[in-house]
Order: C-alpha cells, then sequence, then structure tokens
C-alpha cells in the first residue's frame, strides 16, 4: 500500500470528516478523498476480509448510532409514544440536518422540537392535531431537560423573598430563575407525560389548550399546570418589569383583571416553589426589606 503524506492532524481530519459526514460514508469519503487526495485504501488497511470501506462503516455507523442514542434518551416518552422506528428515522434526518456544534452532548437534541415542526408530514397547510401533540410532547421533554440539566437556585440566598412577599409590595422587579421553563401547549401533555413515565397505557388526549411551568427546587424537577392569567403574569414579569406592571400590562393588552390581594396570594406562592431569584429594585440594586411589624 502507499501511503500519501499526511501528518497526523491531517489523517485525522481525514478520518474525521469520512466518520462523521452528515450525509452518509461515501459523501465523507468523496470530501475526505477532494481534500487531502488520499483515497480509502492508500490510508485505511484492508485486514481479516475485511475492506477498507467497511471498516470505515463500523466507526461511521457507530459515531451516528450513539448520536441517537443520545436523542433516545432526551426524548423517551415522544419515542414510545407512537413507534420507536419513526422516531429513529427522525432522529437520523434530524442529525443529518443538525450535526454536534459543541463538545458537549447535551445541546444535541435542543433543536428537535423545532425541526418536527418544520418537517411536518402535513406540510403545515391544514395541520395534522395528532402531528400538534407530538411536537407540544417534544417541546415539553426539551423543556424537561434544560430545567434538569441547567442553572438552579440551589446555591442562591433567597432569605429577602420571604420578607418581601410579607411587605405585599408590588413595585419591585422579580426575575424568574434561570431553571424555570413556561409553555403553552395544545393538548394536555402534562397529564400524558405523567402517565406515561407510569404505564405504557396512556392515551393521546383530547385537543385542549394548557399552561405548564417547569421549576426546579433543591434538585428535583416539578412540573404545574396553571391558570392562564398565572401564565401571562409569569411571561410579563421575564421582561424584567415591576408586578405592578405586570398587572397593567394584562388589564390594557390581554383583558385580564387581577386585583392586588390575588396578585399577592400568587407571587408567595412563585416564591415559595422557587420560580425567583432575588428581587430587585427599579434601580437594579437587591432589595431587603424587612417584615411588616403587626399592628
Amino acid at each position: 500500500m502507499s501511503t500519501p503524506e499526511l501528518s497526523t492532524a491531517d489523517l485525522q481530519k481525514w478520518l474525521l470528516t469520512v466518520s462523521t459526514h452528515p450525509s452518509g460514508l461515501q459523501a465523507g469519503i468523496q470530501q475526505a478523498q477532494g481534500s487531502h487526495n488520499a483515497v480509502v485504501d492508500q490510508v485505511i488497511d484492508a485486514d481479516f476480509g475485511i475492506s477498507a470501506a467497511h471498516r470505515l462503516a463500523i466507526y461511521h455507523h457507530g459515531y451516528y448510532a450513539r448520536l441517537l442514542n443520545c436523542l433516545q434518551a432526551e426524548y423517551p416518552v415522544l419515542r414510545n409514544a407512537f413507534s420507536p422506528e419513526w422516531f429513529d428515522e427522525m432522529g437520523r434526518r434530524y442529525l443529518a440536518h443538525h450535526p454536534p456544534q459543541t463538545w458537549t452532548l447535551a445541546e444535541l437534541g435542543a433543536s428537535f422540537p423545532e425541526f418536527l415542526e418544520s418537517d411536518r408530514p402535513d406540510g403545515g397547510s391544514e395541520p395534522e392535531p395528532a402531528f400538534d401533540f407530538i411536537v407540544d410532547l417534544a417541546r415539553f421533554e426539551r423543556a424537561r431537560t434544560e430545567v434538569f440539566r441547567g442553572p438552579g437556585i440551589e446555591h442562591a440566598d433567597l432569605s429577602s423573598l420571604d420578607a418581601i412577599a410579607e411587605a405585599e409590595t408590588l413595585d419591585v422587579i422579580f426575575t424568574l430563575a434561570p431553571s424555570l421553563r413556561l409553555l403553552k401547549l395544545r393538548f394536555d401533555v402534562f397529564t400524558y407525560y405523567s402517565q406515561a413515565c407510569q404505564s405504557d397505557e396512556a392515551r393521546v388526549p383530547q385537543f385542549g389548550e394548557q399552561h405548564v411551568v417547569i421549576s426546579r427546587r433543591n434538585y428535583q424537577v416539578q412540573f404545574r399546570e396553571i391558570a392562564p392569567w398565572q401564565f401571562e403574569f409569569l411571561q410579563a414579569l421575564s421582561q424584567d418589569v415591576t408586578p405592578r406592571s405586570a398587572i397593567n400590562h394584562l388589564r390594557d393588552h390581554a383583558e385580564i383583571d387581577i386585583s392586588d390581594t390575588t396578585c399577592h396570594h400568587w407571587l408567595r406562592d412563585c416564591i415559595r416553589h422557587g420560580y425567583f431569584l432575588p428581587a430587585r429594585n427599579l434601580e437594579g440594586q437587591a432589595v431587603c426589606m424587612p417584615p411588616r411589624e403587626n399592628a
């Protein structure tokens, strides 16, 4: 075998191109050959009765099998909801369009819900409810992964929040915790997900809007269905506005009228569930407010 004059770095790049090309092994071989002027038989020995191309195919298959395993682990309920074969096929198509871009595989499936939405079999012209459910379930599982893996509030000092809640002030800024996700869904995905995690008998729910908050406290992921106004209120707070401004926004733009008392109760509930970081005043300074004294 005549070995081409390739440096170790070039040989590594050659093998990387061949093994990871999203369009398949043959496309990788052609690209590597064009880039380095080295054909397969000049780089890889045929040994033990296995051709060079077949030996490379083992690496290529193993690479994408590992990536597919990562998607399967991130979307286990979605994979079992309809057909594992369908999921694996969609996963391969996704990986062809969205190969890994970072050193960590934690972000590999980040765009999978959007890919499913863009690759709908109905083309989006006449939406098929069953596929709406598939996309919503994918969004739910991805949000759950982000909450589980991402930064949380476990090491934050939240002692000032209780005093702020007791003071019933609506003029400080409550920052949503980085481990919080808000989802507006078209189906009761929350109930389906809970059932599917315990049994194979979960049924696809009927169409019906649902609002869900996914959070993490003490390293435990929590799912909770909330009312539409509670969802819109938290969405408004995510824009770094005060609760009073959020109330006014809902009154003016969503025709949702919330009393100050109702808002206070909801803020206390959110604090208890760990939805916020320490509050800030309008100047961006941390707020430390003593509790009100009883009259």
